[in-house]
């Protein structure tokens, strides 16, 4: 039994809330419960989209981001479920339509603690982790959204890289960084596919940013890449989740299958 939960959104009498939401789109977040993820759930809501965001384990995170939101007149729904498993993600996708409405636009964020190993020391389960979550994940996600976005002949999706992926990499992180390069991989490649059918994928990859999942990195990484930085900080996640937001609108209507770092000047071309 794959185990999804949802948490609607409920009216003072208690029914589910059924407002319409006119012009404004039904957008998924995975990841959504801190974090960049977290970031980017704000200003999609803010800009008076429906946003659902999906959590594996930070139940507490998300029905307090969720709750905030709607406390605030936005609307927003927490959707538990792993992006990984297939399964999980039909009944997630199908809660989404049942309850809020056809998913127009994905944002891929959900991915593993980037924990430093030695290759030496790495076993494969740990690139197994960040291939499920973050590839397969962002396979499972766009299977089930596709079909709907091919129909409207309309469609916007995001997956959250790393500008680690491109140039020399960081040290111990070999799973994280070739994960990344495969999903950038395949933006391009459903770039091109879908494309003609309306639907845009893009890539934004920020470089070190102040979350939680950078807090297993040793203090001295952190500041070398500061310094390393022509703007000599680390960015904010509300700094990548802006980017983000500029490709799922009209404003980027014209853009697919490119890469938009948002790294301060780490990496430049």
């Amino acid at each position: 039994m794959v185990a999804v939960s949802f948490v609607p959104d409920v009216e003072s009498d208690g029914q589910a809330n059924s407002r319409s939401i006119g012009d404004q789109k039904v957008i998924l977040v995975t990841g959504g419960s801190r974090g960049i993820g977290a970031a980017t759930v704000q200003k999609l809501v803010a800009d008076s989209h429906t946003v659902v965001l999906n959590y594996l384990q930070a139940e507490e995170a998300a029905q307090t981001l969720v709750s905030q939101i709607r406390e605030q007149g936005g609307r927003a729904f927490a959707v538990q479920g792993d992006v990984a498993d297939e399964d999980a993600v039909k009944q997630l996708f199908s809660f989404i339509e049942s309850e809020v409405g056809v998913v127009q636009s994905v944002v891929h964020c959900a991915a593993p603690n980037p924990v430093p190993q030695a290759f030496d020391d790495l076993q494969w389960d740990v690139f197994q982790k960040h291939l499920d979550t973050q590839l397969k994940g962002a396979f499972n996600c766009v299977k089930r959204a596709l079909p709907h976005m091919i129909q409207a002949e309309s469609g916007a999706i995001v997956f959250l890289g790393s500008v680690f992926a491109e140039g020399i990499p960081p040290v111990q992180q070999s799973a994280y960084v070739v994960t990344k390069s495969a999903l950038a991989a395949l933006a391009r490649s459903l770039a091109v596919e879908y494309g003609p059918k309306g639907v845009r994928v893009n890539v934004v990859s920020p470089g070190m940013t102040h979350t939680e999942m950078i807090s297993n990195i040793p203090q001295k990484v952190k500041i070398l890449a500061k310094m390393n930085t022509p703007l000599r900080r680390l960015a904010q996640p509300e700094e990548i989740a802006t980017t983000i937001r500029f490709l799922l609108s009209p404003e980027a209507k014209h853009i697919t299958g490119e890469t938009l770092r948002v790294c301060g000047g780490l990496v430049m071309s």
